[in-house]
């Protein structure tokens, strides 16, 4: 599943010095500590390696998340589109050559684009939300933020729509 070229041979070796080293470092010998990639995709990937010195667990998780985000966006979709096209959305994601080749490699994409619609899910879709789903969606959307630190760009982005979003739905008073 580690391809030549991208991030893709450093992700899994700092997957295998957290485990084997305790240190998140590209470097076996010095440990000096790696200042260009995010950690995220890192500590995900630790665990699965940890059980069974390979990545193929790590594979089989991506596959699950790419199943999830195909929920979440036919979910997402219901939002704005009628059943039949939300299902074809969900759908035609799963089913992308793009999205099956970045499942079955170590890349972080898979993971932050599930991060992403999650925590896009718990802010804008989900019918009944209290503090616990934006207090959960912050933590979710703050780890995709630690996996693709591209993920900063969007906090405005974000922020803006959930401050509209609140007014329409409470009321300028309330919020």
């Amino acid at each position: 599943p580690i391809q030549n070229g991208g991030d893709s041979y450093e992700y899994a070796l700092l997957a295998q010095n957290i485990v084997k080293y305790d240190a998140f470092s590209l470097d076996q010998h010095l440990l000096v500590p790696e200042m260009f990639r995010s950690p995220g995709y890192s500590f995900f990937l630790a665990p699965f390696y940890a059980v069974d010195q390979s990545l193929y667990l790590a594979i089989f998780a991506q596959v699950l998340l790419i199943i999830g985000s195909a929920f979440l966006i036919y979910a997402i979709g219901l939002k704005f589109l009628p059943p039949a096209w939300a299902f074809i959305c969900g759908l035609f994601y799963a089913l992308d050559p793009t999205t099956i080749f970045y499942s079955l490699s170590i890349f972080s994409d898979t993971l932050f684009v599930f991060l992403l619609l999650l925590a896009v899910y718990l802010l804008f879709v989900k019918e009944k939300r209290g503090w616990a789903e934006y207090a959960l969606s912050g933590f979710v959307f703050g780890f995709a933020t630690l996996v693709r630190t591209a993920g900063e760009y969007l906090i405005f982005i974000i922020a803006i729509c959930a401050v509209f979003e609140g007014l329409k739905r409470i009321g300028w008073k309330r919020a």
